[in-house]
This record gives C-alpha cells, structure tokens and sequence, in this order.
C-alpha cells in the first residue's frame, strides 16, 4: 500500500484515475440512495461511522469544529497519567485566586487598568510570545509560574 505523499509523487496513471472517478461516483450514488429513501440523517450517521473508522485505522481526516474528539490511542497503550491531578487542581486554584487579587491591586492603584474582558488587546498578544513548559496548565507568564513564566 502507497504512503499519502507516494501517492501524492505518483505518476497519473489514466487507468487509476479513471478508477478512482469510477469508485467516487459509485459511493455518491449509494449515499444518493439512502438520502432519497432514508433521509439526511441516515446519511450523517453514515458518514460520521465512517470517518471513526478511518481515525481508528490511523487514517489522518480533515478537522471539522463540528465532529466530536475521538481518541486515536487505545486505552491499553495509554500511559499512566504521570502527575497527581489533586495537586494541579489546587495548584490551578491558587494560580487563578492569585491572578484575581493581583487584578484587584492593580485597579486600586489605576481603575480601569485590568480584569474586564473589554481592556484585552489581541494585537498585542499576538505580537509576545510566551514560553511555557510541557508541563503547563495554566499560564501565570511573569508573576511566579513554575516555569519561570518567561516572555519572548
């Protein structure tokens, strides 16, 4: 069987082709089908198997908003989950009142300054990146994140 990029450096080959248009159009008249006898929703319900079955065979599909996470690795290769998840809940809870008190220090010192939604520039996000560890859950950048909280 030819890797996605074998068969994207191939040779066409007007036989193959002439397959593949045959073997398209086959599948579109049996979709045809089943919407003209059992409806749309038959027809997702098709659809959506198939594309589970294609990630469970290792088959890379488009990424659509609309189609639910499917996890790709088999519980029994899962590893362990390295970290204790008590920890890094209370750790999360700490990083976030801490965020609050010190939005709530800076507005005593400047109102306005911090904390609403509405002071957010993107712009200016988008110009900083921020390091972070693969360890992250929850960036603190500049004010005492275990990763140092180091700004590029």
């Amino acid at each position: 069987m030819m890797t996605e990029e074998q068969n994207a450096n191939a040779a066409p080959d007007p036989d193959r082709a002439e397959s593949l248009a045959a073997e398209e159009r086959e599948w579109i008249e049996s979709l045809e089908y089943i919407l003209e006898n059992e409806g749309p929703e038959r027809v997702r319900d098709l659809v959506r198997k198939l594309q589970v079955w294609a990630q469970e065979q290792g088959v890379r599909t488009y990424f659509s908003a609309n189609t639910p996470y499917i996890n790709t690795i088999p519980a029994t290769e899962q590893p362990a989950y390295p970290g204790s998840r008590e920890i890094e809940r209370r750790i999360k809870s700490i990083i976030r009142w801490n965020a609050m008190a010190m939005v709530v220090r800076a507005n005593r010192e400047s109102p306005g300054i911090g904390g609403h939604i509405s002071t957010f520039d993107e712009g200016a996000w988008h110009r900083r990146t921020i390091v972070t560890a693969r360890h992250c859950f929850g960036c603190t950048a500049e004010v005492g994140s275990s990763c140092g909280g180091q700004t590029a």
